[in-house]
C-alpha cells in the first residue's frame, strides 16, 4: 500500500481516503455523488426528472468528435448537483423524500441544468409514478396543469378535475387503485420526461 498511497480510514467499513493519483478531497467528492446518486437515480423515484439532471433538454446527445468539448457530459452535470447538494445540506444520509424533491428543484435551477417550470413538471409526475396522493404542498401549487396527463399524447384521460371538490385547487394527481410498484412501470410511458427543444 505505500507504494500507491494507499490511505483508508481507521473505522470500518474502512473506506480508502485517497491514494498516489487521488488526493483527498476529490476522494471525498467522489463518495458524495456515489451517496446522490444512490438516493436520486438508483432508487428510481426521479425517472422523469433525472434525464433533465443528466442530459441538456433530457435527451443524450450523440457523439461528434467536431464539438465534443463544447458538451457538456452527464458526469459532470450531475457532479454539480452533487457539490451544490453538499454544500446545502453539509449531509449525504437522512435526506427526507419530501425534503430531497426540494433540494433537486432548487439545485437543479441553481446549477442551470434545467428550468422551474420543466423541474416541477418531471418532479410531480414523479409522485405520481411512486403512488404518493400527498406531495408536498409547494408542489401542488403548481401542478395543476404541468403533471396533467390528459395534456400528453396518447395517455388516459385525467378525472382529477371532475372530481375536485368545488372551491378546492385540483393537484392533477390521483393515486391509482394499481399498486405502487406496478403504477411506477405503467406511468413511466405515459408521462414524457422529455423537454422539447
Amino acid at each position: 500500500t505505500q507504494s500507491y498511497g494507499m490511505c483508508y480510514s481507521d473505522e470500518a467499513p474502512y473506506q480508502l481516503l485517497q491514494n498516489r493519483d487521488v488526493d483527498f478531497q476529490t476522494m471525498q467528492r467522489v463518495q458524495r455523488f456515489a451517496r446522490y446518486w444512490d438516493l436520486i437515480a438508483n432508487s428510481g423515484r426521479f425517472q422523469h426528472s433525472l434525464p433533465l439532471l443528466l442530459f441538456k433538454n433530457g435527451l443524450p446527445e450523440d457523439k461528434n468528435p467536431a464539438d465534443a468539448m463544447q458538451k457538456e457530459e452527464p458526469f459532470n452535470r450531475f457532479m454539480k448537483l452533487s457539490d451544490w447538494l453538499f454544500e446545502k445540506t453539509a449531509q449525504t444520509h437522512k435526506i427526507a423524500y419530501n425534503r430531497l424533491l426540494a433540494l433537486v428543484l432548487e439545485g437543479a435551477i441553481a446549477v442551470q441544468l434545467s428550468n422551474e417550470q420543466y423541474m416541477l413538471r418531471t418532479l410531480a409526475a414523479d409522485c405520481h409514478a411512486n403512488g404518493d396522493a400527498h406531495p408536498p404542498r409547494w408542489l401542488r401549487e403548481h401542478i395543476q396543469i404541468k403533471t396533467n396527463t390528459a395534456s400528453q399524447p396518447g395517455s388516459a384521460k385525467s378525472t382529477s378535475s371532475s372530481q375536485g371538490s368545488p372551491g378546492t385547487r385540483s393537484t392533477g394527481i390521483r393515486k391509482s387503485a394499481t399498486p405502487s410498484r406496478q403504477n411506477r412501470h405503467l406511468t413511466s410511458n405515459t408521462v414524457p420526461g422529455t423537454v422539447p427543444d
